[in-house]
């Protein structure tokens, strides 16, 4: 009997759990699959096309059973392979950080807009809350490599705001020699200072029990609820003191661009007019749910 190549195995466990794969992977085919084995074990720093080639031996630490293992688990692939690709840009990810997703692109587009309209003559004081995998912030620098004067990138977890200064050293090179960004480990604003122009924020929004049942099961399991949920006794409490704090560092005229639950974005809209806001617009997704909110000062 002839021995499988580690593709004719990659394959037949595709196709022998299709349905499976298919209900936890939406939209994946198999060329999509073999393409993330390929980058798991370039991980490793191996060569996936020419790895398939070989001849499956199989053993428990082989890199496509750890695969193959981690796939009958329903861990996302951007886990799996610790990358996540986001607003024209790879990230490294692991589950420290929320996975990035395409609806929070829009925040940064529409940041990005901000930026050209209002401050296009001004070097800016950009701070990014909760900046988890540091995407936001490092898609801005990227795409405005000379908006800014400062950036800081904040983050309540360590574990996290590791994870934004490895995203920062990996594309260092793409921004110009003098750009810094401080890192502060700290809830909310809690440790900021001077006059900010520009928050961009994507904090926990969903409301640990009412919300729970829309949360995607693959989301709850893998994905840090320190990011995710926020106690529903809690939550006036925690926006009232973040909103208190994002009034008292914006300068006059200044934005703040937040994600939220589409459910609580009015709720939360006049929370912040009746703290003083001079606006507050509620923007939508690519699907036309309510997703952001815009704060002027």
């Amino acid at each position: 009997m002839a021995l499988k190549t580690i593709a004719e195995e990659l394959e037949f466990f595709f196709k022998s759990q299709q349905e499976f794969i298919s209900e936890s992977y939406p939209g994946i085919n198999f060329s999509r699959f073999k393409r993330d084995f390929c980058d798991f074990v370039a991980v490793n720093g191996l060569d996936g096309e020419e790895y398939l080639k070989q001849v499956y031996l199989g053993h428990k630490n082989h890199p496509l059973k750890k695969f193959t293992e981690k796939i009958l688990l329903k861990v996302p692939l951007q886990y799996i392979n610790q990358e996540a690709y986001f607003y024209q840009s790879s990230f490294f990810v692991n589950q420290n950080v929320l996975i990035p997703r395409s609806e929070t692109e829009v925040l940064v587009e529409k940041a990005s807009q901000i930026i050209k309209q209002y401050f296009n003559s001004k070097p800016l004081f950009m701070w990014d809350v909760g900046t988890g995998s540091g995407a936001i912030f490092l898609s801005l620098l990227m795409e405005h490599p000379y908006a800014f004067k400062k950036v800081v990138a904040s983050d309540v977890s360590s574990e996290a705001l590791n994870i934004a200064k490895k995203n920062f050293f990996l594309h260092e090179y793409r921004l110009p020699k003098k750009m810094s960004v401080e890192f502060i480990c700290c809830d909310r604003l809690v440790d900021a200072r001077g006059g900010i122009d520009l928050i961009v924020t994507n904090p926990p929004y969903i409301k640990r029990d009412a919300d729970m049942a829309g949360v995607h099961h693959q989301v709850h399991r893998y994905e840090p609820h320190l990011a995710l949920y926020l106690s529903d006794a809690n939550y006036d409490r925690w926006f009232e003191e973040f909103f208190s704090q994002i009034m008292q560092h914006l300068n006059p005229g200044g934005m703040c661009l937040m994600e939220g639950q589409s459910e609580h974005l009015q709720h939360l809209s006049h929370m912040a007019l009746n703290l003083g806001f001079k606006k507050c617009d509620i923007l939508l997704d690519l699907c036309g749910r309510e997703r952001f909110l815009q704060l002027l000062k």
